[in-house]
């Protein structure tokens, strides 16, 4: 009888290990896929923004429209933000799971506005660095303070990817 009692016990505390084991596995998963794209030479990288998705460095680009401003019609640019050249900052990867984004800038954050509202992402400020949650990739427009917007592209990661080496 002690016997059986061993046995149930060792295979009730094997049962307890392998769901640990699953649980940890699949927690990891969401944390470790996130897909990160390289620097692309000839594009500037943003000194505004420092991005971070699940503790993974995001390259953030710096975009300046390159618009003939002086040759559009006045009614183009009748309006004071459209007589300069736009400046965004794009944060683009792929990923899957939930994601903790981290945002840094080199200024004290006083207010940030993460769109599109509806979604209703509330961001935490501590100083310099904003952070929030996300369920799922997603993408985001978001304003700091006065600076030029973020872009944030958190897109889905890809399931078929071509294989480089085909004919097709």
């Amino acid at each position: 009888m002690c016997h059986m009692s061993l046995i149930k016990t060792k295979n009730q505390f094997i049962g307890t290990l392998s769901i640990v084991f699953l649980i940890t596995l699949f927690q990891c998963k969401s944390i470790e896929d996130i897909e990160t794209y390289p620097e692309i030479p000839g594009l500037d990288q943003s000194i505004v923004y420092k991005v971070s998705v699940n503790e993974t460095h995001v390259w953030t680009e710096k975009y300046v429209s390159n618009l003939p401003i002086d040759s559009l019609p006045e009614w183009f640019t009748s309006y004071p933000h459209l007589k300069k050249q736009q400046e965004v900052h794009i944060a683009n990867f792929s990923g899957e799971g939930s994601m903790n984004v981290t945002i840094e800038i080199d200024e004290a954050i006083k207010n940030i506005n993460i769109r599109p509202y509806s979604k209703k992402i509330e961001a935490q400020i501590e100083g310099n660095i904003a952070t929030f949650s996300l369920s799922g990739p997603d993408k985001l427009y978001i304003e700091i303070n006065d600076l030029s917007p973020l872009l944030f592209y958190g897109n889905p990661l890809e399931e078929f990817i071509p294989d480089p080496t085909s004919s097709n």
